[in-house]
C-alpha cells in the first residue's frame, strides 16, 4: 500500500507539476511537495532554501522522494540553462540528498538530472538572451566540430565550419555557454557518486531535444564514459542509472517506478507498432530509434518489456513509417496499417486487457485519424491510457505511467485523465492552437506571447475546445465541460484548463497537506488532491 510520495518537479508547468498529481490520484497515491509559489516561474528560479527545508522536513514522513536535480540545484529547468551559480554552491545544494537519506535511511530516492539541450534555432524564450541572435550558429558550430572529430567533414561542411569559426559568434558568448554546460555536466557526474554511495536509489538522465552530433551528443558520451567508470562491472540490466530522450515526462516515469517498488510489482508490458518500420524510426528531437527509447522508458517506469501472451499492459505505439513530421502537418494515412492496429486495440479491450496508446506518429500532437477512428468504434473510451503530446519520449512516459499507476483501480478518476489527454494532445496541440495563433494576431498578440490578450484567448480556446470535444462520441461517455483555460507561460505552446462534469461536479483543483500539518501551516506544501466524489 502506497502511503506517501514526495515530488519535487522539474518546473511549475502542468506537465511537470499537475500531471503527476492527476495520475497519482488515479492510483490512490498521496502525493506531497512544494506549493506553486515555491516553484518559480519560467526564467525566475525557485527559492532554493525553501525547497531544501521542505524536502528535509518531509523526508521522515514519506516512503519515496521523486526529486528533480534541476529544481533542487538550479531552481528549475529553464534556470538550469541560464544560471550563474558557482560549482561549490551547486554541489552544496546537491548534497542535501545525503542529509535526506540520513534523516530517513529507508526512504527511496528516485532522481532525474537533465542533459542540457542545445536548440538548433534562434530563440531566447527558454535560453540565454544571446540565443536569440546566435542560437542556430552555436548549435551548428558544435554539430560540425563534433562531426569532424568523429567522422570528418566534406568540403561544403568544412567551408561552413570555417565561416562559423571566423568570429561570427563572439568569444564571450561561446565561453559563457560552454562554461555553463561544463558546470552542469560536472553536477550530473556528481549525481553518479550519489548512486554509487547508495544515496540515490535510481537515477535518470533525460535528454531534452537531442541530436546525433553536437553539444548534447558530446555530453551523452561523457556521461556514458562516467557511468562505465563507476558501474562497468554491473550488468546493464541491473544498473541503477539510465539515460534516454525526454524530460517533461520524467516525474511521471519515476512516480511510476515508485509505485511499482512500493507495490512490489513488475508489470509486464507488450509493445505493438502501427507500422513495420516504426521500431527503427528516429523521432524528431531525439537521437535513437523508437524501440530503444521504449525499452529504456519501460525499465525506468518499473516495468518489463515482454512477449508474453497475457501481459499486464498492451502498449500500442502509433508510429510513423518514414520520417516523423509535426502534427500540424498531419494527413490521412496511406503508409501504415492503421486498420489492423485499431482492430487489435478493440480485440484486446474485448478480452479485458489494459490498453495504453502511445500516439507518436507525429511530434507535438496526436493523430486525428487514429483518435477519431477509435472514437467512432467505441474503443477510445475504454483505453487505460492515452497520450500524444510533444516528443515521443514525453508521450511514451505519460501513457506508461497512467496505465501502470492506475492498475485497473479508481476508474472514475482515470476517465477524467483520458478526457484531458484527448482534449489537450489532439484537439489543442494538433488542431486548435494553430487557429488560436491567427486569433491572437487579430488581438495584438502572437504565438509566443498572448499577455496582451490572454482573457480573450482563454475564452476563444475554451469555446473551440468544447465544440470539438462535444463532437466526439467520447463526450457522451465522459460528459465534461471545459473551464478556466489558461496559458502557463503566456504563450500558446502550452495550455491548462479545468474539467467540470455536466452535472456540476468540479474537478478537484485544491490540494491539502493533511499528512504534513507543519508544512501546511507554513503554507509551503501541497498534498494529495482533496477527496471529492467523481460522478462519472
Amino acid at each position: 500500500m502506497v502511503t506517501c510520495v514526495f515530488l519535487l518537479p522539474l518546473d511549475e508547468r502542468p506537465c511537470n507539476a499537475r500531471y503527476p498529481e492527476m495520475i497519482a490520484r488515479s492510483g490512490g497515491i498521496d502525493l506531497v511537495g512544494p506549493s506553486a509559489s515555491m516553484l518559480g516561474s519560467k526564467k525566475t528560479p525557485a527559492d532554493a532554501e525553501r525547497i531544501e527545508s521542505l524536502l528535509l522536513e518531509q523526508a521522515a514522513n514519506c516512503d519515496v522522494a521523486v526529486v528533480s536535480i534541476d529544481m533542487l540545484v538550479y531552481g528549475g529547468l529553464v534556470p538550469s540553462r541560464i544560471h550563474h551559480i558557482g560549482l561549490d554552491s551547486l554541489i552544496r545544494r546537491l548534497s542535501v540528498l545525503r542529509r535526506l537519506k540520513r534523516i530517513n535511511p529507508n526512504l527511496l530516492v528516485f532522481a532525474s538530472a537533465t542533459v542540457m539541450r542545445a536548440p538548433s534555432y534562434d530563440s531566447d524564450d527558454e535560453e540565454p538572451n544571446y540565443y536569440a541572435r546566435y542560437g542556430s550558429d552555436l548549435f551548428r558550430r558544435a554539430y560540425l566540430l563534433d562531426m569532424n572529430r568523429r567522422n570528418g567533414l566534406d568540403k561544403d561542411r568544412r567551408v561552413e565550419l570555417d565561416r562559423l569559426e571566423a568570429g561570427r559568434i563572439p568569444e564571450s558568448v561561446i565561453r559563457d555557454y560552454e562554461d555553463r554546460r561544463a558546470l552542469n555536466l560536472t553536477v550530473n557526474e556528481a549525481c553518479l557518486d550519489l548512486v554509487k554511495d547508495g544515496v540515490v536509489d535510481y537515477l535518470v538522465f533525460p535528454q531534452d531535444d537531442s541530436s546525433p552530433y553536437g553539444y548534447t551528443a558530446v555530453a551523452q558520451r561523457r556521461l556514458r564514459a562516467a557511468i562505465e567508470t563507476r558501474f562497468g562491472s554491473v550488468p546493464r540490466g541491473r544498473r541503477l542509472v539510465t539515460s534516454y530522450p525526454g524530460s517533461d515526462e520524467v516525474g511521471l516515469t519515476l512516480l511510476s517506478r515508485a509505485v511499482c517498488a512500493l507495490r512490489q510489482r513488475t508489470p509486464l508490458i507488450r509493445a505493438h507498432y502501427s507500422s513495420k518500420r516504426g521500431p527503427q524510426i528516429i523521432p524528431l528531437y531525439e537521437d535513437r530509434p523508437m524501440a530503444d527509447t521504449l525499452r529504456a522508458h519501460i525499465q525506468a517506469c518499473g516495468g518489463l518489456l515482454c512477449e508474453d501472451d497475457e501481459p499486464d499492459i498492451e502498449l500500442m505505439v502509433n508510429s510513423p513509417n518514414a520520417t516523423m513530421r509535426e502534427a500540424s502537418e498531419s494527413e490521412p494515412h496511406n503508409d501504415r496499417e492503421l486498420t489492423a492496429f485499431e482492430n487489435a486495440i478493440s480485440r484486446y479491450e474485448r478480452d479485458g486487457r489494459a490498453v495504453a496508446v502511445c500516439d507518436a506518429a507525429y511530434a507535438n500532437g496526436g493523430d486525428p485519424q487514429l483518435v477519431r477512428d477509435l472514437d467512432t468504434q467505441g474503443s477510445l473510451a475504454r483505453l487505460s491510457s492515452y497520450a500524444g503530446w510533444n516528443t515521443h519520449g514525453n508521450t511514451l512516459g505519460t501513457a506508461l505511467a497512467q496505465a501502470i499507476i492506475a492498475d485497473g483501480a479508481h476508474v472514475k478518476a482515470d476517465g477524467r485523465n483520458l478526457a484531458r489527454r484527448v482534449i489537450e494532445d489532439l484537439l489543442y496541440q494538433t488542431e486548435i492552437r494553430w487557429l488560436a495563433e491567427r486569433e491572437a494576431e487579430r488581438h495584438g498578440g502572437d504565438y509566443s506571447d498572448v499577455t496582451s490578450c490572454e482573457p480573450i484567448m482563454g475564452e476563444y480556446v475554451r469555446r473551440s475546445l468544447q465544440q470539438a470535444y462535444d463532437r466526439l462520441h467520447l463526450s457522451r461517455d465522459l460528459p465534461y465541460a471545459i473551464r478556466n483555460v489558461r496559458f502557463p507561460w503566456h504563450r500558446l505552446f502550452e495550455v491548462d484548463f479545468d474539467l467540470v462534469l455536466r452535472n456540476g461536479n468540479a474537478e478537484s483543483g485544491k490540494r491539502t497537506a493533511t499528512a504534513m500539518p507543519a508544512a501546511q501551516n507554513a503554507g509551503d506544501a501541497k498534498g494529495a488532491w482533496n477527496e471529492r466524489e467523481y460522478d462519472e
